[in-house]
């Protein structure tokens, strides 16, 4: 065998030698190739069918709740962003915006109006059962509910959105939630821009929204806090000037100013006959009368403000009440920030301003009052 031909035999046997070799290492690269594209295929179809499923939940959805297309578009959007919820901010209202008046449905068929908390701050909470952020917001609520379910000037609601009123009783029963829940209709929800949950509002006594977030994080709920502390502390009257006031009369006719008393503390306890809050009231105004009867520079009075008070007297009679009590007109309760949220205190320092407003009446609240009357009357 000559020299090329050995050249070329080994030359031949290399050659088959890479020639297997080679093909070993593209029979490793197809399996993979091929697992790789088992892979991608599973991974498309999985999104494909999630596509699906999420498409039919919204379009059940949609049948069930006609309003919910741009809840949709809102998550959709939300689903986008990295944290979508975590980086929902509170948005500060300096010109604020006045609250709508609603009237809807709580769990057990009554009905609530936000203008029967007038005078009070309030706290609203936009939520669902299936919504994941308002199920993480639910223990935060709670947590403002308990904290502040003493304070007869703060009330927390919350406005169940888009879905059956079962699943939201459930739940409600499931975390224990114990503040009032009204189920929300067409209206609230366009009054009060809920084109996504949760969300919440503060409202203060006069009724502005004062601030409002839309998402939910850990933080807003220490904001929401600083809101309703800067809600009840500030003055429902920068100055509020007796003399320009409508006066009162007694049981006998004869006219009462509240003017005349500048120079002492005044308790105005406001009611009305058929308000059972000031019925149940009645003791409290009297151990708060006792009390205050005792008191240097202090006086106390019963403010009726019916509209027909031809069985007043004996009303009075009949209950056997004994603490002073002044007819009035509604203009007069309008003049001190009473409209028509009954039972309400105000209490009016030495210098004929408003200095703090109760409105409600729970079990104890004398007790609330006297202490506040009591700092009012010795602040110089």
């Amino acid at each position: 065998m000559n020299e090329d031909q050995n050249n070329s035999g080994e030359k031949d046997f290399e050659t088959d030698e890479d020639i297997s070799s080679v093909s070993g290492s593209a029979n490793a690269e197809n399996i993979d190739n091929a697992k790789t594209r088992n892979a991608k295929e599973k991974i498309i179809i999985a999104i494909v069918l999630l596509a699906g499923a999420w498409s039919l939940f919204f379009a059940l959805l949609g049948k069930t709740f006609p309003n919910v297309g741009s809840l949709k578009n809102s998550i959709l959007e939300n689903a986008k962003k990295t944290s979508s919820f975590s980086k929902a901010k509170g948005l500060p209202n300096k010109k604020y915006k006045k609250a709508k008046d609603f009237s809807l449905v709580d769990l057990n068929g009554n009905i609530v109006k936000l203008s029967s908390f007038k005078g009070k701050t309030v706290f609203i909470d936009f939520w669902a059962s299936w919504c994941p952020p308002c199920k993480m917001s639910t223990p935060y609520v709670k947590k403002l509910h308990a904290k502040m379910k003493n304070n007869p000037n703060v009330v927390v609601l919350g406005i169940n959105c888009w879905e059956e009123k079962k699943k939201a009783v459930n739940y409600v029963k499931r975390e224990g939630i114990s503040y009032p829940v009204l189920i929300a209709d067409d209206a609230v929800g366009k009054n009060y821009n809920v084109t996504s949950i949760p969300r919440f509002f503060i409202i203060d006594a006069k009724g502005n929204i004062i601030n409002e977030y839309s998402g939910w994080h850990p933080s807003f709920a220490e904001k929401w806090e600083d809101d309703i502390e800067e809600a009840l502390s500030a003055p429902l009257e920068s100055s509020a000037a007796l003399a320009n006031r409508p006066p009162l009369s007694d049981l006998d006719g004869k006219t009462v100013n509240i003017a005349d008393y500048k120079g002492k503390t005044v308790f105005l306890a406001f009611w009305i006959m058929s308000s059972y809050a000031s019925m149940q009231a009645r003791p409290a105004y009297k151990a708060v009368n006792d009390k205050i009867s005792k008191m240097a520079g202090a006086k106390f009075f019963s403010v009726n403000v019916d509209l027909r008070q031809s069985g007043l007297k004996a009303f009075i009679e009949d209950n056997n009440i004994k603490y002073p009590v002044l007819r009035a007109t509604q203009n007069f309760a309008d003049s001190y920030g009473v409209s028509s949220a009954y039972p309400a205190c105000v209490i009016i320092d030495k210098n004929g301003k408003i200095v703090k407003t109760f409105f409600g009446y729970s079990e104890g609240d004398e007790k609330i009052w006297l202490k506040t009357f009591n700092e009012i009357l010795k602040a110089k």
